[in-house]
C-alpha cells in the first residue's frame, strides 16, 4: 500500500515540477481525515453538530443560506467535509493564523 502510494506521490512530484508549482506543506488524507472526525465529535458533544437516527453526524448551515451537511456516515467513515475540516484544523495550528478563506464547492 505505501509502495503504491508513493508511486502516485512521484507521479505528482514530477507534474507539479513541470507546471513550476511547489508547496511549503502537503497535508494527506491519512492524516486530515481523523483530526477532522475528533473535531466532529467534540462538536456534537458541544451542541454545535447533531446525529441522526442512522447515527451519521450533521452541521445544519440553513441559517448562513447553504444546507444541512454531512460531516460522519452513521458507520463512523468520513466523507470530503470531515477532512476539510481537518485540513482547516491543521493549518490553523501550522500557520498561527486567526482567519481563513477556505474555498469549496456546495456540493461537497
Amino acid at each position: 500500500w505505501r509502495t503504491m502510494n508513493q508511486w502516485v506521490y512521484d507521479g505528482f512530484d514530477i507534474t507539479y515540477k513541470n507546471l513550476g508549482i511547489d508547496f511549503d506543506k502537503i497535508y494527506y488524507e491519512s492524516e486530515t481525515y481523523s483530526v477532522g472526525r475528533d473535531k466532529v465529535l467534540e462538536g456534537l458533544e458541544k451542541g454545535i453538530f447533531y446525529k441522526k437516527a442512522d447515527g451519521s453526524v450533521w452541521a445544519d448551515l440553513t441559517d448562513n443560506g447553504l444546507d444541512e451537511k454531512l460531516l460522519l456516515r452513521g458507520d463512523g467513515t468520513s466523507v470530503y467535509m470531515t477532512q476539510d475540516i481537518g485540513t482547516a484544523k491543521l493549518r490553523f495550528d501550522n500557520y498561527n493564523i486567526d482567519k481563513m478563506v477556505y474555498v469549496v464547492g456546495n456540493e461537497q
